[in-house]
């Protein structure tokens, strides 16, 4: 088995949290982390898909890594979840979200 396979299969099941304050609005974090135009300011770069439920989301950082993830939950201005669908294969058992 490759040393990557082993980290993968470790690794689910973990979670991660990080508990920190930003100065902003609500409303000014929300659109951060789930409006692709915000996003690509600081992640992919391009990115593409709509703030709901069971959309999809492209995050595209080169075509070797042309990702896609679901929105696995959404309340504007509070919560914004993704489930990845399409990535390498050490992402797609992982989602992350911001509340």
């Amino acid at each position: 088995m490759e040393d990557h396979q082993k980290t993968s299969e470790k690794a689910r099941g973990y979670s991660i949290y990080h508990d920190f304050s930003i100065s902003a609005s609500p409303e000014e974090v929300f659109k951060a982390v789930s409006a692709p135009e915000h996003l690509v300011n600081w992640w992919p770069l391009r990115c593409s898909g709509t703030p709901s439920n069971g959309s999809t989301y492209n995050f595209y950082f080169t075509p070797e890594y042309d990702w896609y993830g679901e929105v696995s939950q959404c309340e504007p201005n509070t919560l914004f979840s993704i489930k990845m669908t399409r990535s390498d294969a050490d992402w797609d058992p992982t989602s992350f979200g911001f509340e």
